[in-house]
């Protein structure tokens, strides 16, 4: 399971990105089994948050996402969630990708 935790880690990593690189994301959290060490399968997805996506992308960078990865990719806007995921995913998702690198979990 560390493994694949590891794989999902490193692929959040490179789509972070991508998520930076062309829609000028600010940061992605990884959140959900992958980073919170829930039990996982093959077919798990890759739950993603960004901060900082221009108001009607989230559409464009899912698809870019989808067709970029192997894993299932679900991606959320961390201004849109509701409090409560919001405050969580800020405590306890994995800063995977930002475009201050020295902040990104390693």
């Amino acid at each position: 399971m560390r493994a694949a935790a590891e794989a999902a880690r490193r692929e959040a990593q490179r789509l972070g990105r991508i998520l930076t690189d062309e829609f000028g994301v600010e940061r992605v959290y990884l959140f959900g089994s992958f980073a919170w060490g829930l039990e996982t399968r093959p077919d798990s997805d890759l739950d993603l948050a960004v901060e900082g996506l221009p108001r009607g992308k989230l559409v464009f960078a899912h698809a870019r996402l989808s067709n970029a990865s192997r894993y299932t990719v679900d991606l959320v806007s961390l201004e849109r969630l509701p409090e409560l995921l919001r405050k969580r995913i800020l405590k306890s998702g994995l800063v995977v990708y930002e475009n201050q690198p020295e902040h990104v979990a390693g």
